[in-house]
C-alpha cells in the first residue's frame, strides 16, 4: 500500500484515517470520554472538529452513571469521536509525522491490504511515535538552515 504523504493530497486523507484508526480506545468509559471532552475544549478542538450533536454526545457520555458502555454502537461512536479528537494532538500530529516519514522512507515493510498496514502500526507504534517526534524537532531545528534565514 502506497499513501501520498504531501498535505493538500488525498493520500493525506487516509494517512489521517489510518492514525485514528490507530488511536480508537478499546474500552470506553466515561473517564475516558470526560478526559476526552476535556482535552478537546483545552485545545479548541470542541468547536473546531464536532459537530453539534458529536458535543452533545460527548457532553451526556462523560456525565452518565455507569462504569462502561456496553451498547456495541455507543461505544463505537464515542471511539470514533475520541479518536478524532486524539488525532489532532500533539501525540496524534506526531504518529502522523511518524507514519508519513516510516512510509516515505520504507520503513515499514509495504503491505498490500489497509488491514495489515493498520496491525504494524498498532504493533510499531512506539517507534512510530519516536519516529514522529524526531522528524517533527529534527524538521524545526532546521528549517532556518535550510530556508537560508
Amino acid at each position: 500500500m502506497t499513501l501520498t504523504v504531501r498535505p493538500g493530497d488525498e493520500g493525506s486523507d487516509d494517512l489521517l484515517s489510518l492514525v485514528e484508526q490507530a488511536l480508537v480506545p478499546s474500552r470506553v468509559t466515561p473517564a475516558l470520554v470526560s478526559r476526552a471532552l476535556n482535552r478537546a475544549r483545552r485545545l479548541g478542538l470542541y468547536w473546531k472538529i464536532l459537530a453539534p450533536l458529536e458535543r452533545a454526545l460527548l457532553w451526556a457520555a462523560a456525565r452518565a452513571r455507569v462504569s462502561e458502555y456496553r451498547s456495541p454502537r455507543v461505544r463505537e461512536l464515542l471511539a470514533k469521536l475520541i479518536a478524532r479528537i486524539e488525532a489532532q494532538t500533539p501525540r496524534g500530529l506526531a504518529l502522523a509525522a511518524g507514519l508519513a516519514y516510516a512510509l516515505s522512507r520504507r520503513l515499514l515493510p509495504q503491505l498490500p491490504s489497509p488491514a495489515r498496514v493498520l496491525g504494524v502500526l498498532r504493533e510499531k507504534l512506539q517507534y512510530i511515535l519516536y519516529l514522529g517526534k524526531n522528524a517533527l524537532i529534527t524538521r524545526n531545528y532546521f528549517s532556518p538552515l535550510i530556508s537560508g534565514g
